[in-house]
């Protein structure tokens, strides 16, 4: 049975720090979870408290998004930086999961030498089936299956599943609206796309509450 993860970009319009963010999903009683940092900056924040404090909550299993602001990985310095820093996080916390969204790679075959267990993650951009399609067939490595983005634009979820589902080990899950790119699907009543992926083999469902 695949287990039940809470992202702390559920908090994400809230002006708190990632140790605030780890604090509720701690005393919400959720033992995986997906700490994402959206920027080179928050990675190295959140290197640092690590530096500094103990990580003492008694989390299972921890995922880690890496930054999609700003990040080219595989092009230039900056995406060396991240790279080094995600590898002293991943040190320390011996990391689950580390998600790339492929939007975000520049070329693949860097992330085949970072020594994290890289997955990575479909967009919702203009041309994002095929950009996905051209990133996975230069690497073996397992897909995170972000079910909003897979259908929100776009729909090419059944021709993923068709072409990728042997891969896809974990989903994250939320639905949409006009208004609003990412929502709980019990704010959007979307409860259909679960049926879509209830025949993949998962290890982690990560959500928005």
């Amino acid at each position: 049975m695949a287990r039940i993860g809470l992202s702390t970009a559920a908090f994400c319009l809230w002006d708190i720090t990632a140790q605030e963010k780890l604090e509720i999903c701690s005393t919400l009683g959720f033992e995986e979870i997906q700490i994402a940092l959206s920027s080179e900056k928050m990675v190295v924040a959140f290197l640092d408290y690590l530096n500094h404090n103990q990580f003492d909550y008694a989390f299972k299993k921890v995922a880690l998004h890496a930054p999609w602001c700003g990040v080219h990985y595989g092009d230039g310095a900056k995406s060396m930086r991240v790279f080094t820093a995600l590898k002293a996080i991943h040190e320390k916390l011996q990391l689950d999961t580390v998600i790339i969204r492929v939007d975000n790679i520049v070329k693949a075959d860097v992330l085949k030498d970072t020594g994290l267990p890289i997955s990575i993650e479909n967009s919702h951009r203009e041309g994002a089936w095929e950009h996905f399609q051209q990133i996975a067939n230069q690497t073996e490595l397992p897909i995170t299956l972000n079910i909003n983005r897979a259908v929100r634009h776009t729909d090419y979820l059944d021709e993923l599943l068709s072409v990728y589902g042997a891969r896809i080990n974990r989903i994250l899950l939320s639905g949409f609206s006009t208004e609003n790119g990412r929502m709980p699907l019990q704010a959007t009543n979307q409860w259909v796309l679960l049926d879509r992926v209830k025949a993949l083999n998962l290890s982690c469902i990560t959500t928005r509450l």
